[in-house]
């Protein structure tokens, strides 16, 4: 299995706090189906369905990988998965040596976007569509939703299963635009 790490490190200073939340809420919106603690990081698996589900975690800022390295490869052995570091501004700088040292290579960068809900105004609706919103996702959206991001016909079950699997309050949208649904 091939050894991977992303980045997720902004080039300005970020607020540790600011970022340990918006991780978190980050986790909460895409749940993996096993999570493990491991020191300073969270092991997230998922049956392979997206690196940010099947990847290990800075939790704490300036998290080490230290002695864990060999902790955490297993784990993701025995789930059958190839261990992938997703390293934010959380991981101690020290990581990306320690894991270029271990032979794992930069796969590709992790993108965190957020904003402001009260920044969003829905557009003026002029052009003849409908929008429905959902507190759980129904068997529509769920198709619907892989369809729109090609998720391959053997990850579906991982990806219904993690997007039933939110535990906050969510919410499920459906834009019908002359009657069929578009994103």
């Amino acid at each position: 299995m091939s050894k991977s790490f992303t980045h997720d490190r902004a080039s300005v200073e970020c607020d540790p706090e600011r970022v340990v939340g918006v991780e978190q809420r980050g986790f909460n919106a895409w749940p993996a189906q096993r999570t493990v603690l491991c020191g300073d990081w969270l092991l997230r698996a998922a049956q392979g369905h997206t690196k940010r589900a099947n990847s290990a975690n800075a939790q704490q800022p300036g998290a080490r990988l230290g002695a864990l390295l060999p902790q955490i490869e297993a784990f993701y052995e025995r789930q059958g998965l190839p261990a992938i570091f997703r390293l934010s501004p959380l991981a101690s700088p020290e990581a990306d040596a320690q894991l270029a040292q271990a032979g794992y290579l930069l796969a590709d960068p992790s993108l965190v976007m957020r904003a402001a809900l009260t920044d969003m105004a829905p557009p003026a609706n002029d052009q003849g569509w409908t929008l429905a919103i959902q507190a759980q996702p129904g068997t529509a959206w769920l198709q619907g939703f892989a369809q729109a991001g090609a998720v391959p016909e053997q990850h579906r079950q991982a990806h219904h299963h993690m997007l039933q699997s939110i535990a906050w309050p969510a919410a499920f949208a459906s834009l019908q635009v002359g009657g069929g649904v578009g994103g």
